[in-house]
Order: structure tokens, then sequence, then C-alpha cells
């Protein structure tokens, strides 16, 4: 498994009481995170027992520090360094029940070759051996596959000056590995890398209306667009909800599933850790209706603790105890 992160960022979460604007207050307590879509999906994997190499694009500057954050995570990584810095994201927690505040840093563009030199790098690693560590086991059964195909989750905003058809070029170039993408931007990117067809695609409902030009409010809405996007040729489609849970859809047949989740302090992270679930969903060939038991629980386990993918593999498992899961 690889995880592809091209606009990666520091994330650092403060805690402070009784956060609001204008005010000057002492944090209580401050972590840094090794931020981005993908390194997020990486986390929720490793976390599960299942490791990938992610991989990506960094500035000089903040990128030893960066790195050395996924080391001591034991997050395997081969990213790219060019010049410029890593940009720094800021999340205010204030207490659970009170919304966080979130400050995203726009970046800097990247030098104009380092987009094809990072493919060159995607299919140095494509053809690599795959990271070692636990397998994972999520449900034990004789048909779990002896030798899973490769999977590239590929997610994120990309860097300042990076050309919309970015993802589009390197989806192509997955293909041409013979391995999986599996994709999750918004906007242009979005719509560009839909053309160049996807395995899988996780939009939420406000990605859904930037592709398709509606809002899907209801099941029955997400059931219009999945079937949209089926059109597409792309084979598996979830769609996020948010609160309300997940659809899941092969194309053949649809299920929607919801975890109850008591008091979040962190919603960074938990689309990530959705699509970590359907990468294992893939890998230990769970069918439509567990694999989208198993997203969900880990969207929702990612809630829990705060940074993004770094959940407890035994929150997901309770949570996938009460999660609700329906045909559609």
């Amino acid at each position: 498994m690889i995880t592809v992160t091209l606009n990666p960022s520091i994330d650092r979460t403060l805690w402070v009481e009784g956060f609001r604007a204008g005010a000057t207050f002492l944090a209580e307590r401050s972590e840094d995170y090794a931020g981005g879509k993908g390194v997020n999906t990486s986390r929720a994997l490793l976390r599960m027992g299942a490791p990938s190499t992610a991989t990506g694009i960094l500035g000089a500057r903040g990128g030893r520090f960066y790195r050395d954050i996924l080391e001591r995570e034991g997050l395997a990584h081969r990213f790219l360094t060019c010049e410029g810095r890593v940009r720094t994201n800021v999340t205010v927690l204030s207490g659970r029940g009170v919304p966080e505040t979130h400050i995203r840093d726009r970046g800097q563009a990247p030098p104009a070759e380092t987009a094809e030199q990072f493919l060159h790098l995607l299919d140095t690693i494509l053809a690599g051996p795959a990271p070692q560590g636990r397998e994972p086991r999520i449900k034990p059964g004789p048909d779990a596959p002896t030798h899973p195909p490769t999977v590239v989750v590929l997610s994120g905003s990309l860097p300042e000056g990076f050309p919309s058809a970015t993802y589009a070029k390197i989806i192509e170039r997955i293909r041409a590995n013979s391995a999986l993408a599996y994709f999750d931007a918004s906007g242009e990117p979005l719509r560009l890398g839909l053309e160049s067809q996807p395995s899988f695609i996780k939009p939420n409902r406000h990605e859904v209306r930037e592709a398709l030009g509606f809002l899907p409010r209801s099941e029955k809405d997400c059931l219009q667009a999945v079937s949209a996007f089926h059109a597409m040729k792309i084979p598996l489609v979830m769609v996020s909800r948010g609160v309300e849970g997940l659809v899941l859809s092969d194309g053949k047949e649809a299920v929607s599933a919801k975890t109850p989740v008591e008091e979040p302090v962190n919603s960074v992270g938990s689309g990530d850790a959705a699509v970590a679930g359907a990468v294992l969903g893939l890998l230990e060939r769970l069918c439509l209706e567990e694999t989208a038991r198993l997203a969900c629980a880990m969207g929702g386990a990612n809630t829990l603790l705060p940074g993004g993918g770094a959940l407890e593999k035994e929150q997901v498992l309770r949570l996938s105890r009460m999660t609700r899961v329906k045909r559609l």
C-alpha cells in the first residue's frame, strides 16, 4: 500500500480552554502531527496493523522535522524534497462540545520541475518491495488474498502552482503500473481526476456538488450520485455524509452505514480513516456491508482522539459492533 500526499502540513493542535477571537491565551497543551490526507490514511492503516509507504513532496524547510514525526510513529516514508517550506496548519480545541477552530496555511509553490520528479519517484516505489509489518486481520477467513493488489491512495489538495490535471496524470501512471488508484480530492482536480477512471473515490456531499452539480441531501440523492459516478466507470464509490455516516456502492449493490459517536473531540482525518477502512476491506475481501461497517467505524474512532488517523483499534472494533448498516 502506498499513500500520496502532495501538499503535506505540520498540524499543530493547541488546547486552549475558553478560546475566543481577539484575546490572548496560554495554551494548556500543544502537539505537532505530520499532517496531510494521505499520511492520515497511512497512520490509520498502521494503527489497524497494516503497513504502507507514505510518499509525496516536502519542502526543505520543515521537512526534517516532518520526517522525524513519521519515524517516531513508525510510518515508512519516501518523500521527494524540494525547495520551499512545509506549511503549518493550526487547530484550537477548547473542550468537549465546543467546535474546533481551524487555521489553514496556503503554503508556497514548489519549483516547476517537481511534479515530473515526483512521477519518477512514484514509479520507483511501485516497482519496489512492499513495506514489511503486521498483516491486517480484521475478519479472518480462508478467502483473504495471499498477494493483494497494490493500492495507491491519492488524497488532499495540490501544492500552489500545480496544474489541476496533476492527479489525472498520476492516476494514469498508477493504472499503467497495474495498481489501483483510491482517489479523494475536490474541485477541479477531482473533476479532471475522474476522467482517468480511478478504482475508488470518496467525495463528501459538497464534492459531489462540485463534480455533478447537485448537493445530495438524502440517501436517495446519494444513490443518484453513485450511479452517475459508476457511469464514469468508477468501480467503487463511497459518499461521505458526515455525522449521517456514508453510502458505499460497487455498482451492483449499495449500502449505508452510520456509527454513533458520543463527545467527539476531533474531526480532522475522519474521512481519511474511512478511506483506510475501504482499503482494508479490499485487502481482506470483506463484503460490501462489512467494508462499509469498518470504514464508518474507523471514521468514528478517529473523532475520539486528536490527530488525523490517530485512532485505536479497540475503539474501531467497539464502534463496528454499534454501526448500523442497511442495504439501499
